[in-house]
């Protein structure tokens, strides 16, 4: 946090005391109980007012816990409650190989599971957060009240953008060999 990060995002958290604890590493007193090292990279090396700036970092230091099993699941109105957390990330993968549903996002448990932690997020003043891996997904997702989504992974993203590339290049040197390939004889 002190090299300049705005937040955090944290896999599997399973329990309010974990949130609780994240929240205290990240956030300043009164919120949590971070370390007040002022006067460094994240304050341009100039130590700002302390009250001010642990107002203002506290309100645009984001915390996100991600629903990765089903303990967290199970806990999920208590981490949603926990002050100072601020979005509710669905690990799919993780929560469907937890459920014992490998994948299975159609499932009726995993729907109703992306149900729960929605509910849990507007009971608490939170957002729901999920990583659709495709357009049907996402628009499924917001339908079912997902605030935030993120578009696939970053190695998802590449991995298309050169497939579709390597295809047109694989394309045209199959052009360029069939016209330049020497006649049957």
């Amino acid at each position: 946090m002190d090299a300049g990060a705005l937040g955090v995002m944290v896999g599997n958290v399973e329990t309010a005391e974990q949130a609780r604890a994240i929240v205290d590493a990240v956030k300043y007193p009164l919120m949590g109980k971070r370390g007040a090292g002022l006067g460094t990279a994240h304050n341009d090396y100039v130590a700002p007012d302390a009250d001010a700036y642990f107002a203002l970092a506290n309100r645009n230091t984001t915390v996100i816990c991600q629903i990765e099993s089903t303990t967290g699941l199970a806990n999920l109105d208590a981490i949603a409650a926990t002050p100072g957390v601020d979005i509710l990330w669905v690990g799919d993968n993780d929560l469907s190989v937890s459920m014992g549903i490998n994948g299975k996002f159609d499932h009726p448990d995993f729907l109703a599971a992306l149900a729960k932690v929605v509910d849990a997020a507007n009971g608490h003043g939170k957002l729901a957060a999920a990583q659709p891996s495709n357009v049907k997904q996402a628009e499924a997702w917001f339908a079912a009240g997902f605030d935030v989504l993120s578009w696939k992974t970053d190695i998802a993203l590449y991995r298309d953008a050169l497939k579709k590339e390597v295809d047109e290049l694989d394309a045209l040197t199959g052009r360029v060999r069939a016209r330049t390939a020497p006649a049957a004889r």
